[in-house]
């Protein structure tokens, strides 16, 4: 295909583009979330250890705990259970923490779940945020796209992740207290291909400063180890758990 095609990377056409800064920011999950989460683990890591799943099932039973974090879940028949009340979840605590007291500008906070998108869509109101999410016609994601990058109001655009990661320009406006250089995954998927497009969101022709900034929430060691792997977009499975004994391969 040589005379043909070529081969055009972001790191050559694009080479003033701002540095990416990543971040971890730990935080201590409630008393309810953390007996459930430590006991789905417990019996997680047994499994994983006997060799008796397989990548598939490791990566879901992992989004179970997952959930746990964000202060829901889903049980088997696919109903949401709420973990502990919004006025008192850590995890979304923190995210309101970051956004009152430490990032200037506009941010992009990227969640999965309807119900997180439910959760952020409220708590988060006096932001008010814009969204993108599954299902919506072409003309509502311009709507709310155009909001967030023209409307000095809206602070925040909520990001489902596969619906986002693809063909989105989100770097706010012209004035500096209204570019946007933060984005904060609430949730975090799973597809290194995911994080990677939707990080470019923010990370492309016309982005200003020395760097934009990645903040991940993390609440256990576990959770740590996934976000690091995505971040340095290496095989997720195998940097998390290891070699299975009779596993499919990663």
């Amino acid at each position: 295909m040589a005379p043909w095609v070529f081969q055009a990377k972001k790191a050559d056409w694009l080479p003033d583009l701002p540095r990416k800064s990543p971040t971890i920011r730990d935080y201590q999950m409630s008393t309810a979330q953390l007996a459930q989460y430590n006991q789905m683990e417990k019996q997680f890591l047994v499994e994983i250890e006997e060799g008796y799943v397989t990548v598939d099932v490791a990566i879901a039973k992992y989004e179970k705990l997952a959930q746990i974090q964000t202060g829901f879940v889903y049980d088997s028949e696919g109903y949401v259970h709420e973990l502990v009340r919004p006025s008192e979840n850590p995890r979304l605590k923190l995210l309101q923490q970051i956004l009152d007291e430490e990032v200037e500008g506009k941010v992009c906070v990227v969640y999965r779940h309807r119900p997180v998108f439910e959760l952020l869509l409220k708590a988060l109101a006096k932001y008010d945020p814009a969204w993108i999410r599954g299902r919506m016609a072409p003309e509502d994601v311009e709507e709310q796209k155009a909001r967030f990058n023209g409307d000095s109001h809206c602070r925040i655009i909520l990001l489902q992740a596969e619906a986002s990661k693809y063909g989105h320009t989100l770097l706010g406006g012209e004035a500096e207290i209204d570019k946007c250089r933060t984005m904060i995954f609430f949730e975090n998927s799973y597809s290194a291909d995911t994080r990677d497009q939707v990080e470019d969101r923010i990370h492309r022709r016309g982005q200003t400063g020395e760097y934009v900034s990645y903040i991940d929430l993390s609440a256990s060691p576990l959770d740590r180890r996934v976000t690091k792997a995505l971040q340095q977009k290496d095989k997720l499975y195998k940097s998390v758990f290891g070699k299975l004994k009779s596993a499919a391969p990663a």
